[in-house]
């Protein structure tokens, strides 16, 4: 009977839509920071998770550079054709926020062509009869590039009359969970040189309070991962890793927030909006990774 409290995850398929081709309109420079393939070093975390947890190969699960109909197409047809063959479903979405089209907060997916709504990602799958009854966990670091200190930045961002209430779109379906976090990689590598460079702040400037010697993953990718990695939480769900998540991404963000190079007014009020992942749960049952034996 204690096998009903938790969905089968013996075969778990993985996906990750990339779309991190966006710059700076001001500078002439990639945000994202890549590792020496070149790829997102946020992609080569999740394949890491992918070969060590579950001993797969992703390649040929990850979509670049889409436009908003190819996305859905592609989610549709999968749910409809290859699904039966799994028991759990990871969906990573990489990507940007960007207000210049009017995304103003975390429920929205920047595509090529414009922005996904979440809420229709997450429908585009509801009505496959082969993953009802599965878990489906959606991922989506979905980077608002106004939260870098920056030269080149709207200030106009930083000025509210009054607080604006954000509008979350809660999943009617079950068996589904949403993280989703809006805070951008390179807070998570302040003494990269990329981070220098698109903010203009020189590393030697502070005593630093982050590594300088590794290139980390965006704070929720890597924080995700790590505690699915983590063997003292091999029995532990899914949902309740998450406020671990958030703990640990609450302890980054201070560390952030202690470094000399951002302690004026303004910088000090873009640090101020960052928020912790938000996380949205109609699983019904728990999610727990069994390490492959």
């Amino acid at each position: 009977m204690m096998e009903d409290k938790y969905y089968k995850t013996g075969k778990v398929y993985v996906a990750v839509f990339l779309n991190k081709r966006k710059q700076n309109p001001n500078v002439s420079l990639k945000v994202p920071i890549e590792c020496s393939d070149e790829e997102d070093v946020d992609l080569n975390i999740i394949r890491n998770l992918c070969k060590t947890k579950f001993g797969d190969d992703i390649e040929n699960e990850i979509v670049r550079n889409n436009n908003k109909d190819d996305i859905l197409k592609q989610l549709k047809a999968f749910s409809e054709t290859r699904a039966k063959d799994f028991d759990c479903f990871l969906f990573f979405f990489l990507g940007f926020i960007d207000d210049s089209q009017g995304a103003t907060d975390s429920q929205t997916f920047k595509s090529d062509d414009g922005f996904l709504p979440i809420d229709e990602i997450y429908n585009s799958v509801k009505k496959s009869s082969d993953m009802a009854g599965k878990p489906k966990v959606f991922v989506f670091q979905a980077e608002d590039t106004r939260l870098l200190p920056t030269p080149y930045m709207d200030k106009s961002f930083l000025i509210e009359e009054e607080p604006q209430a954000k509008t979350k779109k809660i999943p009617t379906d079950a068996d589904m969970l949403i993280i989703t976090s809006t805070i951008p990689q390179l807070l998570a590598n302040t003494n990269h040189e990329r981070f220098q460079t698109y903010t203009g702040f020189d590393p030697k400037a502070t005593t630093g309070v982050q590594p300088s010697d590794a290139v980390r993953g965006s704070f929720l990718i890597q924080a995700f991962v790590d505690f699915v990695l983590d063997e003292s939480n091999r029995d532990v769900d899914i949902l309740t890793l998450t406020t671990k998540i958030n703990g640990k991404i609450e302890d980054l963000i201070e560390e952030v927030k202690k470094d000399e190079r951002f302690r004026d007014e303004i910088n000090q009020q873009i640090l101020d909006k960052l928020e912790l992942p938000f996380t949205t749960s109609t699983l019904t049952k728990l999610v727990v990774f069994k390490k492959l034996t």
